[in-house]
């Protein structure tokens, strides 16, 4: 079984989060903040898309999410929705392991900011 990428990135890195935030600590709060607080919600749609087997919904919240981890030190969960949203598009079969490994990274980055 092959390794994902995803693994070998960090799943919070508040070095590169306060860069993204042009160096102000209060925004790059804000922002994960945000995507923290969005996360669940942005899971289940995903979990509830897949059931139905709705692609464009899938795409959709995926393309949402992506657009959200732009704006924060999230390396990992922003790398499994750039591959999740690009295999989705192109009706691949791999799409759906992409969306199990954003689903765990959605998990572990949860895990890792202590938000329960």
């Amino acid at each position: 079984e092959a390794v994902p990428l995803e693994s070998n990135l960090k799943v919070l890195d508040s070095e590169e989060g306060l860069g993204l935030a042009a160096g102000k600590a209060d925004l790059a709060g804000d922002m994960m903040s945000m995507l923290l607080a969005s996360l669940e919600d942005d899971r289940q749609s995903i979990r509830d898309a897949r059931m139905v087997g709705d692609q464009q919904a899938m795409i959709d919240r995926v393309h949402r999410l992506h657009g959200a981890t732009r704006y924060c030190g999230v390396p990992q969960l922003r790398s499994a929705c750039e591959r999740s949203e690009t295999l989705l598009k192109q009706n691949h079969p791999s799409a759906a392991q992409a969306l199990d490994e954003l689903d765990s990274a959605i998990e572990r980055l949860e895990y890792e900011a202590q938000v329960f």
